[in-house]
């Protein structure tokens, strides 16, 4: 990446929360594995109904309860758009029903977006699991899109957080922590960016220094924004399962007992950056 233009690139960049849960944390309940295949299992006895609190204090023992589900890869397809999509397999319950039928749902019903082109519209789009225990799956998506005679393509992510013991999609505003979390970043304190290090380092390859400017912007208002603007935006984070063609402010999940939403940012930047709260 080249920032020649960066400081200009700066000063223009309109600051908007992507695409890419009371005070219990869906965060708190999550194991710390952050292993990628396509198939993953879990457990199904002794369900939790308060499975997703407490997400950022337990991963030994739920790594050590016996696990009895999985994660599998499903498949859309139409002209030039592949989405891969995570399924839940084993439990056989109602839950499990629900929440596949969710998920699908989303997938197929971008069909019926006004913009939706899939002749013109080039998507590859493959899904990690982020974290997983007995009761609660973490899953991020990432893809690109690129619409034949765009400038470019565009990264995006988008997530699914899944309650497996309600049978439902879980957002961020579900964790009651969404007044906290704006505060610290209208604050500037208590998140990093993920991968910052990386992104300094490509500045001082290509000799330009890390600008005070460009590290303020992120962290510090998102360009004027205010505490309260910063909360709305979270509150819309997540997809609405109840409005399936609203648009989603950003994407949350879970890795690592941490909680971590996308933030968007200028194509330049690479479409968007992931903060971590601590």
């Amino acid at each position: 990446m080249k920032y020649q233009n960066i400081f200009l690139a700066v000063g223009i960049v309109g600051m908007m929360f992507l695409c890419g849960c009371g005070e219990s944390n869906l965060a708190d309940d999550a194991d710390k594995d952050s292993t990628t295949p396509q198939s993953e299992v879990a457990n199904p006895s002794d369900r939790n109904e308060n499975s997703v609190s407490n997400v950022e204090q337990t991963s030994s023992e739920n790594e050590s309860e016996a696990v009895n589900y999985e994660v599998v890869s499903e498949t859309y397809s139409n002209g030039k758009i592949n989405i891969e999509y995570p399924q839940i397999k084993g439990l056989n319950t109602n839950e499990e029903k629900n929440v596949n039928k969710s998920i699908k749902d989303l997938i197929y019903n971008q069909e019926s977006y006004e913009d939706f082109d899939p002749e013109n519209e080039n998507v590859d789009e493959k899904f990690e699991i982020k974290s997983k225990n007995k009761d609660f799956v973490s899953i991020l998506a990432k893809g690109y899109s690129y619409r034949e005679g765009g400038a470019h393509p565009y990264n995006y992510v988008k997530t699914y957080n899944i309650d497996l013991s309600k049978g439902s999609l879980k957002r961020l505003v579900d964790t009651g922590k969404t007044s906290e979390y704006a505060a610290r970043i209208a604050n500037g304190t208590g998140f990093k960016i993920k991968g910052e290090d990386s992104l300094k380092q490509e500045f001082k390859d290509d000799g330009v220094d890390y600008p005070e400017g460009f590290d303020l912007l992120y962290r510090k208002g998102y360009l004027g924004k205010t505490q309260d603007e910063i909360k709305k935006m979270l509150d819309n984070y997540d997809v609405d399962v109840n409005n399936p063609n609203s648009i989603s402010q950003g994407y949350s999940y879970y890795e690592n007992g941490k909680t971590v939403i996308s933030i968007e940012v200028i194509h330049a930047l690479g479409d968007y950056f992931e903060i971590v709260f601590d």
